[in-house]
């Protein structure tokens, strides 16, 4: 199996320095991970907000991994593209998506819960839906995976400074949050992006 991983939930993910955890839960070697990596380069050293939001330190690490995995290189299929972009999916979802058309065993790993909103209705993207579906893992079913793994005891302390970053992290890993109560949240979330992306999102 291969991940198609995007630059938003990288980088997440780098804060918390949880990349190698997360390889681990999936079962998969940074060979076998894709992002796109002229995108993801360029946030990471030249965003406003990305330079304002998260320390060098963190965008080093994010750095040091996508120049580790492989690069998303092929063209989007010119019609998939077009319906994309009428469906104001970013650039960086696009060719996520796109290289899909690639591959057979895969899954895909994002934080851009609004992608897959804006994906799953929208005319002309049936096929694209089509092939991802039951095979898109959004960040709050990683976290689940990863507290299944490692314990959300092991988790908080890496998490909690980092929770202003997604709206996952403050409902599993707030102050106040215990490992029972983060769990719950994570699954009330998984559901409701669910219900509103048909069948994109992994099986639990």
């Amino acid at each position: 199996m291969i991940c198609f991983g995007d630059t938003d939930i990288t980088l997440k993910l780098a804060a918390c320095d949880l990349l190698p955890q997360t390889l681990t839960v999936l079962g998969v070697t940074r060979k076998e991970v894709f992002v796109y990596k002229e995108e993801a380069l360029r946030v990471y050293q030249h965003d406003p907000d990305v330079l304002a939001q998260y320390s060098e330190e963190t965008r080093k690490r994010a750095i040091e991994f996508v120049r580790s995995v492989r690069g998303v290189y092929s063209e989007i299929d010119p019609e998939e593209q077009a319906y994309m972009l009428a469906a104001e999916i970013d650039t960086g979802e696009q060719a996520i998506f796109g290289a899909t058309r690639e591959a057979v065993e895969f899954r895909v790993l994002t934080a851009d819960r609004n992608a897959l909103r804006k994906l799953a209705p929208a005319p002309g993207c049936g096929g694209i839906c089509t092939r991802m579906e039951g095979r898109i893992l959004s960040l709050d079913q990683i976290l689940l995976l990863l507290i299944d793994r490692f314990g959300h005891a092991t988790l908080q302390p890496m998490v909690a400074p980092h929770i202003s970053c997604d709206k996952a992290f403050e409902a599993a890993f707030a102050p106040d949050v215990n490992a029972m109560e983060a769990e719950a949240k994570l699954r009330t979330r998984v559901a409701l992006l669910r219900a509103q992306t048909a069948g994109l999102l992994v099986p639990d």
